[in-house]
C-alpha cells in the first residue's frame, strides 16, 4: 500500500516553480491572454452576484427606538460570512479554468528578477 502524496515544496522550489509560471504567462499570445481576462471578469462577476443573491432578502422592521419589532432571514454576521463563503465560488472558477486575472500575473516579477524574461516581454502587446 502506498503512503498518501502531498505535493509540497520548499521555498527554493517555490520560487523555481513561479519563475516557470511567470515565463510562461509572459510568452502568452495577446488574444489568449485578452479572452482568458474577460473569462476571469465573468467568474469573478458571476461569484458577486451569488454574493449579492445570498445576503440580500433580509428583511427588518423596527420600532421608533429602534428596536427590532420584527425580522426575517439569518443574522447580520451569518449573512456576511455566508456571503463571503459563496463569492470564493468566483475565485474558485478561475483557478479551475485557467483564467488570468492581474494578481496570477503578478507572479511575472519572480521570472523578471531572475532575468528569464525581459523587461519589454513582460510589458510586449503581441
Amino acid at each position: 500500500m502506498h503512503e498518501p502524496h502531498i505535493d509540497s515544496l520548499l521555498p527554493a522550489e517555490m520560487a523555481e516553480k513561479a519563475e516557470g509560471i511567470g515565463v510562461r504567462k509572459a510568452n502568452m499570445q495577446f488574444f489568449t491572454m485578452l479572452m482568458l481576462s474577460i473569462l476571469a471578469g465573468a467568474f469573478i462577476a458571476f461569484g458577486c452576484i451569488f454574493s449579492t443573491t445570498v445576503s440580500a432578502g433580509t428583511i427588518s422592521v423596527s420600532s421608533v427606538d429602534g428596536a427590532v419589532i420584527y425580522s426575517t432571514g439569518l443574522p447580520y454576521g451569518v449573512t456576511r460570512l455566508l456571503a463571503g463563503f459563496v463569492f470564493c465560488l468566483g475565485l474558485i472558477l478561475v483557478v479551475i479554468g485557467g483564467a488570468e486575472l492581474f494578481t496570477g500575473n503578478n507572479l511575472i516579477v519572480m521570472a523578471w528578477a531572475s532575468k528569464k524574461v525581459t523587461t519589454s516581454s513582460c510589458c510586449a502587446i503581441g
